[in-house]
């Protein structure tokens, strides 16, 4: 957690990985490039992974975007239909089986529960905010997203949730620095779908999390009730 941190902030976001991201999206929005614009700008406008845009716009110098220029911009369409197509293709020996083929049986039981905005948004904050972290840790990231959307009154979506300002500031580091546009990886996927299918809260009653390795000294998640630690993070009401 950094020093900016606000109520409700998160820290511990993760490094990019952008392997399983579609060299051409089938589907996108035409953007004129105008004074200032750039291309890592134009996917934070659009909420959408910065290497996408690069990959739908081969040849373009990033760093000299001409005015004028028509950029190609994958649309959220593509890139749900995109991390659906990934989810299925992902290799099961990057989550255990043994621990997930139950919630993933849950989860298409559930489908109509939650909108394909609802699994894309949560796979990317819990891939920004614990790709490095154990399965149960990811697991927890989204049961905190969960418990705000439900409880807090927080938006009506995953999405109200992770974009959510508090006194100007985003609630979620990962959104303010970018790292929420990160491909998320299979084990952050299968997290997602666990959450939203409600087969497991290994949280009950938390509301925060943080790394203490990266929390300033005086910040207010100090002083909430520690519901559990896992991995680096601490989770908290």
């Amino acid at each position: 957690m950094r020093s900016h941190v606000r109520r409700w902030a998160v820290a511990a976001c993760s490094t990019a990985a952008f392997s399983m991201v579609p060299a051409v999206p089938a589907m996108a929005a035409v953007v004129t490039v105008k004074p200032g614009d750039s291309f890592w700008k134009i996917a934070h406008r659009y909420h959408v992974p910065l290497i996408s845009v690069e990959r739908a716009n081969p040849g373009v110098d990033p760093l000299n975007l001409p005015i004028g220029y028509q950029v190609q911009v994958p649309t959220y369409q593509a890139m749900a239909k995109a991390t659906a197509a990934n989810a299925k293709s992902a290799k099961a020996k990057a989550v255990p089986a043994a621990a997930h083929a139950t919630a993933v049986a849950a989860s298409r039981r559930n489908s109509a529960a939650y909108s394909h905005a609802d699994l894309y948004w949560m796979e990317h904050v819990i891939h920004a905010e614990a790709g490095a972290e154990p399965f149960e840790a990811k697991i927890a990231v989204g049961n905190v997203v969960m418990h705000r959307l439900k409880k807090m009154g927080t938006g009506h979506s995953v999405k109200d949730v992770v974009f959510a300002v508090d006194s100007g500031h985003y609630q979620f580091t990962c959104v303010a620095n970018g790292y929420i546009y990160s491909n998320p990886d299979s084990g952050s996927v299968q997290a997602a779908r666990t959450v939203l299918a409600q087969t497991k809260d290994v949280v009950p009653g938390a509301f925060v999390f943080y790394n203490p390795a990266e929390t300033p000294d005086g910040s207010w998640v100090w002083n909430q009730p520690v519901i559990r630690r896992i991995g680096h993070l601490v989770f908290a009401k």
